[in-house]
């Protein structure tokens, strides 16, 4: 059985003001992301905290005054989906960033993995040799929790503050005039109490907070935003302006889609709006990528003309349209993409993008096109089939499933063999499921095991049978390896066994180590368990490191506990370490509870208008309101080929939110 294409990630995000991360080295070790956040302790830089008065109102008496002083800058790590390590580095993408001016022949046209030159770079090149396992090079980019950061949300069900309400036996039963009742309560409170605080953040002289604001407008489906974020697509913040794009993108409305489009196609229109004489292609693509973002149609003709007629398209513009026509999952897009994916005239991050806009269209018919790509000797498009061949909705063959396995153990690139082993799990079933199974207990080399026991944890999660919790615990007791070891404890949480919580547990609290307990806590979140949320509450209040008590808040939101709401919402302002205050913002934001609203808003009361800990604190009310069971960014960055992603792309998921 194959994962549902739309099944419901804590993303990346940027402390800019503070310092910047670029190597690699940070991205991997998540004893460098504790480093980096020491270094940040009280990062508000020169910040004033002046609490606005409290006045009446129309807010609930809640008035926000801008600060004209001062102006701390961070970004909550949001839900794009993006970069990170297991300890979720701020300010590190995933993958080489190719250049609208980097010819074809830059990128890698081999079939064998091999250090290459990659242009478009931001810092570091990621393309640096990681190591090598019987003869096979691996590179320090392959890691399987950068796969984990960004695909995450496509195993985490979100609950939204619009659900029934829910207690231990699950969701209450409600009468269709009681829900009335509850659901017009949350209406007046978005428009009498959060609203009015939002549109007045978009005014603060923090970019971060005003980045934040302007897309919670959006998320909040503000009638008014859509005037807010056309004026905000000039201001002199890059973030903001970005942020103006994706608030556009995830409202639902006609004309905020309109406004969008003419940015993309550089029409005179488009020109006014953002108050240039031409448009760049970073910016035109990121506004095609949010058009995309809500699947509004009236973005398909502009992008299908794009795709069909190629002839002087700047490549970079051409990946960016494909990217878009995937996320719309626009089947008319079906053909040119398949000619793209094919043309070798194309530079390869440009057919990657076409692969993996094929597989997110979810169409079945694409798969011999994908199996011929996945065989072939052009290395991006290959990894990129790889993924997409486990994104498509049929389940395969037996004969298609073995070609899969024998080449997961035959492939010499590093990221294809380690995709296809996700792909099998994706695409579930007895044989994918005894294929992983026989790969892991014999023997597999030290690379693949991380990848075979996450396939085995996904075929699990939307196909199981049983049997692989048991499979993983014996394989956990003999494995050396920690890193490895927390790709198993992820597995195990992607089971959802009940009999796991307990050996999670003790992970958590014994293991010693705070990067292994921390993928614990996240895997107790993912089992769904109410068992597990006594441990992940003790070590909310007992853990001293940041790795660990980001995840346990993070756990704590996937659980929906909202006992452990006041927790939060107090880790959330006392906390000088801004990631632990970040994942406790999101954690708050997840569990769908009205109730966290008062003491969010109260956050922002306390803390001013030109804070970092008001950007969280902003960009949880967002996401505790966005309708959306899978969040928009999560979109571009689950299932992609993430060594190829476009500079627009890569800011996009950057933004956090």
């Amino acid at each position: 059985m194959n994962a549902p294409s739309n099944a419901p990630f804590l993303g990346s995000f940027r402390f800019r003001a503070a310092f910047s991360v670029t190597l690699s080295a940070a991205l991997m070790l998540g004893s460098a992301a504790d480093q980096a956040g020491a270094q940040v302790t009280g990062a508000s830089g020169s910040s004033v905290f002046t609490p606005p008065p409290v006045g009446g109102g129309s807010n609930g008496g809640l008035t926000v005054d801008i600060n004209p002083t001062g102006g701390g800058s961070g970004q909550p790590p949001g839900d794009s989906g993006g970069g990170g390590s297991s300890g979720d580095v701020p300010g590190v993408s995933i993958g080489p960033v190719p250049s609208s001016s980097v010819p074809p022949s830059v990128r890698g046209t081999s079939g064998r993995s091999s250090p290459k030159q990659t242009g478009g770079l931001r810092g570091a090149s990621r393309n640096k040799l990681g190591g090598s396992d019987g003869g096979r090079q691996i590179f320090a980019e392959d890691e399987w929790n950068i796969w984990w950061s960004s695909n995450k949300f496509a195993y985490i069900e979100l609950a939204r503050v619009f659900d029934a309400p829910t207690d231990d036996q699950g969701a209450r039963q409600e009468t269709a005039s009681e829900r009335e009742m509850r659901l017009a309560g949350i209406r007046r409170l978005v428009q009498e109490d959060v609203i009015p605080v939002m549109r007045a953040l978009t005014k603060s002289p923090d970019s971060q907070v005003r980045s934040a604001a302007i897309v919670a407008l959006g998320k909040l489906r503000d009638r008014g935003g859509v005037d807010l974020a056309r004026t905000m697509l000039t201001d002199a913040s890059f973030d903001v302006r970005r942020s103006a794009m994706l608030s556009l993108g995830v409202m639902d409305q006609g004309r905020a889609s309109y406004l969008l489009m003419n940015v993309a196609d550089d029409s005179d229109v488009g020109r006014g709006l953002v108050d240039r004489e031409s448009i760049s292609i970073d910016d035109r693509g990121t506004a095609l990528l949010t058009a995309a973002l809500r699947g509004e149609r009236f973005a398909e003709p502009v992008m299908i003309d794009m795709l069909t007629d190629r002839e002087g398209r700047a490549p970079q513009m051409l990946a960016m349209t494909a990217d878009a026509a995937g996320l719309m999952q626009s089947t008319d897009a079906l053909r040119p993409l398949m000619d793209m994916a094919f043309d070798t005239s194309l530079p390869e991050y440009v057919r990657s993008s076409a692969t993996t806009a094929l597989g997110r269209i979810a169409d079945p018919t694409v798969t011999p096109a994908l199996m011929q790509l996945l065989e072939g000797n052009d290395l991006e498009p290959k990894r990129a089939a790889a993924l997409a061949l486990g994104e498509v909705t049929f389940p395969g063959s037996r004969s298609m499933l073995e070609r899969l396995g024998a080449l997961m153990h035959a492939e010499s690139d590093a990221p294809t063999r380690h995709f296809l082993a996700l792909t099998l799990g994706r695409i579930g079933g007895a044989h994918a499921r005894a294929t992983l199974t026989n790969a892991l207990t014999r023997g597999a080399d030290s690379d693949m095991r991380p990848w075979l026991a996450l396939g085995l944890g996904i075929c699990e999660r939307y196909d199981p049978d049983g049997t692989v919790a048991d499979t993983l615990l014996e394989a956990i007791e003999k494995e050396d390896n920690i890193d490895t070891k927390g790709a198993f404890a992820i597995a195990l949480g992607l089971t959802r066994a009940q009999h796991v919580v307990a050996p999670l547990s003790d992970m958590l609290q014994k293991s010693g180590n705070d990067d292994l307990a921390s993928h614990a806590a996240l895997a107790l979140g993912l089992t769904g368990q109410r068992a597990a949320i006594e441990p992940l509450r003790a070590a909310l209040n007992g853990k001293t490191s940041p790795t660990v008590l980001r995840q346990a808040a993070l756990a704590l939101g996937i659980l929906g506990d909202g006992q452990a709401i006041p927790d939060l919402v107090n880790l959330i302002g006392s906390t000088n370490n801004p990631f632990v205050a970040s994942f406790a913002s999101i954690g708050v934001a997840m569990m769908g509870d009205v109730n966290a609203v008062g003491p969010l808003l109260d956050i922002i009361r306390r803390k001013g208008s030109n804070t970092v800990t008001t950007t969280w604190a902003v960009a949880a009310i967002g996401q505790l309101f966005d309708q959306d069971r899978r969040p928009a960014l999560s979109r571009l960055a689950t299932g992609d080929n993430y060594h190829t992603r476009a500079t627009a792309v890569r800011d996009l998921l950057s933004l956090g939110f």
